[in-house]
């Protein structure tokens, strides 16, 4: 996990994902019906509209909020030259509400390769916000997912996928006891599948993890990247749901949720951070484990009950460099007892709950070095020093849908 590897790995994805389209451009708005969307003045319907989509078309979104009861489907084998693109018109917000769905349906559901979608909000879905699966070679940009009752976002059984300037946060699987619904979840698979790319993320106020890798296997391929992504809060005590769009709704006669107090609604969820794989020993016949190589840059984790960055039994190798924990019970958890490799340097730790800034196992084969808690560390451990952390965490983005501008001084100072 060289230097160099992970700049032609980050080029290599921004570069298929870039390409420009060639075909057919179509129109959707919350009211259309036209047949053929080809015209702004003559939209179709959202769901009819993605049913059309070939290698290389695009399809624009007005403004609007677009009521579905039914979930969205992509499903187009595209390619590097002719990617599809579903992305928000030019100064447009559209909204894709889910607050009417059954329980258990998602949002949209993602398969194939080199699709785009961006500038979209996507909220109360009955189960995961945004499903990739089968998956590859896709971009997700400039995404807000929330209010879900899973994952907000969620990718499984694919790879060379890149996630950029996406925010997934208040997302709780109440009918579940809070247990699934994480901001991001890149796990599970059966398998073993080259990693995917988050730049610029953020999860927060989720009632699982902010990124959970769970079952998450990429064996001796490309490592899963997470740069400059920030994770805060994750897994509270409890939910305030008296506001909550579906569990006011369509779900208020669940079992669950029936006659109970919403607004003090107890969570189950795990509360961690940056979750990066595990599962222990996957084969008992050949003793092999589940190996989740990752490299984490430039990111912070936050305020969470349990670890800020969790090997969760993960085996393989994670590389942790210029990020920082705050105020997480252990800030930096990897005491499971399973054979992994963790190279950690040029990180802080500040005031971790348990006192722990790093812990570690006899199995970890660990290199640590330039980090605030080694006795030659010769770093500076005042960057947050008369900073409101939650105003700094959760400021609107920049125009360009950059993380805020204090944020990421911040992160680039690590």
């Amino acid at each position: 996990m060289t230097m160099w590897v992970k700049t032609l790995f980050i080029f290599f994805q921004l570069f298929v994902c870039c390409s420009m389209t060639y075909g057919i451009t179509r129109y959707a708005s919350p009211l259309g019906k036209d047949l053929s969307g080809t015209s702004v003045n003559a939209p179709g319907e959202l769901r009819f509209m993605v049913s059309k989509l070939q290698p290389g078309d695009t399809l624009l979104l007005l403004d609007g909020q677009y009521d579905l009861e039914n979930t969205v489907v992509v499903n187009v084998n595209a390619t590097s030259d002719k990617p599809v693109v579903i992305c928000a018109v030019n100064g447009a917000h559209p909204i894709l509400d889910f607050r009417q769905q059954p329980i258990n349906l998602n949002g949209m559901k993602v398969s194939g390769s080199h699709i785009q979608i961006k500038d979209l909000t996507i909220r109360y879905a009955g189960k995961k916000g945004i499903w990739l699966e089968y998956a590859s070679y896709c971009r997700l940009e400039g995404l807000d997912v929330y209010g879900c009752c899973d994952s907000g976002v969620q990718l499984r059984k694919g790879g060379h996928n890149l996630v950029v300037n996406c925010d997934s946060h208040d997302n709780f699987d109440y009918q579940a006891d809070g247990g699934n619904a994480d901001g991001f979840a890149d796990k599970q698979g059966g398998g073993a599948f080259a990693g995917n790319t988050y730049i610029g993320c953020r999860a927060w106020n989720n009632s699982d993890d902010g990124w959970d890798s769970f079952q998450r296997d990429t064996k001796d391929g490309v490592p899963t990247m997470y740069l400059f992504c920030v994770t805060y809060h994750n897994g509270p005590a409890e939910f305030d749901l008296t506001n909550h769009s579906r569990a006011t709704g369509v779900d208020s006669e669940l079992p669950c949720l029936a006659g109970k107090d919403l607004q003090h609604f107890p969570n189950g969820g795990n509360p961690n951070g940056f979750k990066l794989g595990g599962q222990g020993k996957e084969n008992k016949a050949t003793g092999e484990y589940t190996r989740h190589h990752t490299v984490l840059m430039n990111c912070l984790a936050v305020g969470h009950r349990k670890k800020g960055f969790d090997q969760n039994n993960n085996a393989g190798e994670m590389e942790i460099a210029h990020c920082l924990a705050v105020d997480n019970d252990i800030n930096y958890g990897f005491g499971n007892p399973y054979p992994c490799t963790l190279h950690i340097h040029h990180c802080i730790s500040l005031a971790p709950k348990s006192g722990n800034h790093l812990l570690t196992a006899r199995e970890t084969t660990l290199s640590q070095s330039e980090n605030s808690w080694n006795e030659q560390h010769h770093r500076d451990t005042s960057v947050l020093d008369g900073v409101d952390i939650v105003q700094l965490l959760l400021a609107p983005r920049q125009a360009d849908g950059q993380l805020p501008v204090s944020l990421l001084e911040i992160l680039r100072k690590l």
